[in-house]
């Protein structure tokens, strides 16, 4: 568990993404094949955070597809300060048999995508080839 959770900090700890002029940097954002542990509710908050570097930006979106249909979009206004607009969103996914995909558009732009994105429980079992897991 501690690996897992590891390499997805070092996925995503930092990546920037300038598209048609857009000059978007994500401080955190989803990668493909993702886990997020399940909370206490039975979801997972995925964060999406950066900043958007480019004036005439005005909006920032994450679009979340469940099992290849639309099952959410979030969206926050962008507030200019010296030259850069910060943004958070940390739209729940439900802890399921379920596989999400992710869209992040600065405007109408697209800058970031993720598939395969899951939430749940994760365990792990280690010891010889004949170990069980007993409750």
């Amino acid at each position: 568990m501690k690996r897992i959770i590891l390499q997805t900090l070092g996925y995503s700890l930092l990546s920037a993404a300038t598209i048609f002029g857009q000059s978007v940097t994500f401080t955190s954002k989803p990668v493909d094949l993702q886990f997020y542990a399940r909370d206490n509710q039975d979801s997972g908050a995925v964060a999406v955070e950066g900043s958007v570097t480019s004036t005439g930006t005005d909006s920032i979106s994450v679009t979340v597809y469940k099992n290849g249909s639309l099952y959410k979009r979030v969206a926050q206004a962008l507030s200019y300060s010296g030259g850069s607009a910060p943004f958070s969103i940390a739209p729940k996914i439900h802890a399921e048999l379920a596989s999400y995909k992710f869209e992040v558009r600065a405007g109408a732009t697209l800058v970031a995508t993720a598939d395969s994105i899951l939430c749940g429980d994760a365990f792990y079992v280690d010891g010889q080839s004949n170990a069980v897991n007993l409750d």
